[in-house]
Order: C-alpha cells, then sequence, then structure tokens
C-alpha cells in the first residue's frame, strides 16, 4: 500500500477555524474600514458573537482599534473598527539597476514616504548605503513601538523565496549569489525578506483588484517593463505561481523573439527584452543619446501627440508586445494581461498593436494597464513582503507558509488605502 493511501487525513481543529477566521476579519476590515462589528458580521458571514469574541482579541493583541463614530443623528452611535497602522511598521526596498527606491509604511499597507538612493553595482557597498538611508529613515519617521519590524525587499532577478536568497540578476551581476537579505538584517539588526519585483508586483496587483471588488478574475500576468529590463509575475486561482521548484517562473523577459537578435545579459540571444525594454524603445528613437527618464517620457508625450519619430518607435516596441502577449495568451489562457511601466503611457498605441497584429480566431489577448501608476506595485509589493511577516493570523491569511516555505505557497498582502503613494 501507498504512503499517500495510508498518510492520516489532516482536518481542521478549532485552533486552525479560529485562525482562519480571524484573518478573514482582519482582511474585511483592512478593506472597507470604519466598519462596526455587525458589518464585519454581515460581510464574513460568521456569527455576531463569534465576530465580537474575536475581535476583541485583535483589539487586546493591538491589531485594531475601535472608535465611536461621529453622531450623524438620532439615534445610538456605532463604534467603528480600524486597522492599527502602529502596531506593525515596515520599510519596502525596491532595487534597479540605476536607483533604489525605500518606503516607509505601516500595518495598513499604506505607503507613506518614498525615498531614493543611487544603486551601487557591488552589493558589498549597497549593505552601508542602505543601512545609513535605514538609520536616517528611522530618525525621520520615529516609528512607535519597537520601530521598524520587517524589510522587504524586491529585486529584478530570479530568486530563491524559499531560501531568501538571490541566484541570478542580470542586470546587477554582481549581485548574483550575493546574501543580500542575510547581510542587511546584520547590519541593519532588522528581519529581511527578498523577492522577485514582479512576483510582488503581482501580488500587489491582486489585492488593488481585490479592493476595488474585481476578484473574479483570479488568473492574469503582470507583465512589467523597465528601463532595463521586463519581467513577469503569473497568479493562478488567486495565488502567485512560482513554478516547479518555486524558484522562478514568467520570465517572460527572456523569451526569445528572434534567435539571431542581439545578445542578451542572460547570456543568449534575442530576448524579449532587448526589443521592449524603455532603452530598447530609445534606442529606436534618438540611437546615438544616452537614454534618461526625462527624455523617455518627453519622447511618449510626443508619441502620444502623434509625432511621427517618437510613434514609430513605440509602435515597433507594440509590434513585439502584441506578439508576446499572442503567444502567451495562446499557452496560458489567463483571463487578462496587465501591462506596468512606463511605456503604459502609451497604451493606446499599444492596444492598436495588440488587436490589429497576430490576431487568431481561437483566442483573444484581453490587456490593460496596471491599476498602479509606473513602477508603484513593485514597491507596494516589497512593502506587503514585510507586512506577510507581521503575525502568524495575518500570515495564515495570506497564503504565507510560516513554517518552511512550499512551492506554489502565494504571498498575499494588504489592500492599498486610497491607492496613492504620498511623496515626501
Amino acid at each position: 500500500m501507498s504512503s499517500e493511501q495510508t498518510a492520516t487525513p489532516h482536518t481542521a481543529t478549532p485552533e486552525s477555524v479560529r485562525e482562519v477566521n480571524r484573518a478573514i476579519l482582519l482582511g474585511l476590515t483592512r478593506r472597507f474600514e470604519p466598519l462596526s462589528r455587525a458589518e464585519l458580521s454581515r460581510r464574513s458571514g460568521i456569527f455576531p458573537s463569534s465576530v465580537s469574541r474575536i475581535v476583541e482579541g485583535l483589539i487586546e493583541d493591538g491589531l485594531l482599534t475601535e472608535e465611536r463614530a461621529v453622531p450623524t443623528g438620532r439615534g445610538k452611535v456605532p463604534m467603528l473598527l480600524r486597522i492599527r497602522d502602529e502596531y506593525f511598521q515596515v520599510l519596502g526596498i525596491h532595487i534597479q539597476p540605476v536607483e533604489t527606491t525605500v518606503a516607509f509604511a505601516g500595518f495598513s499597507g499604506e505607503i507613506h514616504r518614498t525615498w531614493s538612493f543611487p544603486t551601487p553595482p557591488d552589493p558589498a557597498e549597497f549593505i552601508p548605503a542602505a543601512s545609513r538611508m535605514i538609520r536616517s529613515i528611522a530618525q525621520e519617521v520615529r516609528p512607535p513601538e519597537g520601530g521598524i519590524r520587517h524589510i522587504g525587499i524586491g529585486v529584478p532577478g530570479f530568486v530563491d523565496a524559499a531560501e531568501g536568497r538571490i541566484t541570478s540578476v542580470s542586470t546587477l551581476l554582481d549581485y548574483s549569489l550575493f546574501p543580500l537579505a542575510s547581510e542587511l538584517h546584520r547590519a541593519t539588526g532588522i528581519p529581511v525578506s527578498i523577492d522577485n519585483d514582479c512576483n510582488l508586483g503581482a501580488l500587489s496587483e491582486l489585492r488593488r483588484m481585490q479592493s476595488r471588488q474585481d476578484a473574479a478574475k483570479r488568473d492574469f500576468l503582470f507583465v512589467s517593463i523597465g528601463d532595463y529590463g521586463v519581467g513577469a509575475g503569473l497568479i493562478l486561482g488567486g495565488e502567485l505561481y512560482r513554478g516547479h521548484d518555486s524558484r522562478f517562473a514568467a520570465e517572460v523577459g527572456h523569451i526569445i523573439v528572434d534567435v539571431n537578435g542581439p545578445p542578451c545579459s542572460c547570456g543568449r540571444r534575442g530576448c524579449l527584452e532587448k526589443y521592449i525594454a524603455n532603452t530598447a524603445t530609445w534606442r529606436r528613437y534618438k540611437p546615438r543619446a544616452a537614454f534618461s527618464r526625462d527624455g523617455f517620457r518627453e519622447m511618449l508625450r510626443d508619441a502620444a501627440d502623434g509625432k511621427a519619430k517618437a510613434a514609430a518607435a513605440v509602435r515597433e516596441t507594440a509590434r513585439y508586445i502584441a506578439l508576446a502577449a499572442s503567444n502567451l495568451t495562446s499557452v496560458l489562457n489567463p483571463a487578462e494581461i496587465v501591462l506596468a511601466g512606463e511605456i503604459t503611457e502609451a497604451f493606446p498605441l499599444i492596444c492598436e498593436a495588440v488587436e490589429t497584429l497576430f490576431r487568431s480566431p481561437f483566442t483573444k489577448v484581453n490587456m490593460r494597464r496596471s491599476l498602479w501608476p509606473r513602477e508603484a506595485p513593485l514597491l507596494h509589493g516589497a512593502v506587503c513582503l514585510a507586512l506577510s511577516r507581521a503575525t502568524p493570523t495575518l500570515a495564515f491569511g495570506m497564503g504565507v507558509d510560516t513554517g518552511s516555505q512550499r512551492p506554489n505557497s502565494g504571498i498575499q498582502c494588504p489592500p492599498p488605502q486610497g491607492g496613492v503613494l504620498r511623496q515626501p
């Protein structure tokens, strides 16, 4: 008899049911705050007496606050629940080849402030640079109750999420195999988690969809086009798919579109990112001029205004995006492909290519812009990663294995509050 036939089935225990219910009520409060216990019971379907018991525990543990609503007339004034932002305050770090961005956020998931500094090419230099920035932020924001509790890092490369280490970063080669998370933890004393930035961006997009009550699309491909590379995250059944060994999946930027194409930093030729990254679009526009973000944004504005040279450069990029979208739809058949990055400022031109090129009578490509502006989902995803370490209850509700992480276990994250990054 096989081990599968003799294995003892795992059933729910009273403790696991309580943890699930705590996670449900915490998630609903975050999504709909402020709300009363009665409304929480109605939305969750949990008996009012059980809701009150769980809420009392969440208040006692410091995760929620309850305050009397502003009176609007006669009758009983309800008590309203809110997430207690001070309970667990974190930093999210998004490392890019030229610039690293740091965000400060509380337990609600709202990003309150952002900072940036040049990314050193040597990871050994990154540690002291990031440590100085973290100390400066801590002095500026003065987080209460134990200071900054966790740091989440998103990097544009392959990451062993279960082990918490970078395996390969083609745009920052010296960072490959460097123990960035453990070294930053050693330097700051703050626990650090790390993951692929587009995996985190996909999870941030998922939570944004849920906060807008658009949870029907639980299968989508999130594609982020950056200055130097292209990444993606794949959501299946509402969870992040990491590949069979939890090391990588959906590396869209390294799909080969031309075997005789230009060499890629991954060691092969003709990868998609060599044709649609922002630097590739820029080279079509001004092949002899150095790339700059300001110049690229001006080019996108010119393309939107119909200026021929800029529009031609963007349309060529859109052609390759349409090619990739058509092939990916044939393979995955996702509910939609979500596009993020600066290039989405020219989304009408991209849509035109997607709708007219490489069409098939058997498949339809559904593409839309990210609900976030530019690269915001990648940064918010790093915040989500840090917040997923807040409590066992929160981790349970986010699909995180708090022991050894299973392949394909999705990290869910708090939805943004209002969807606006507040700049310094």
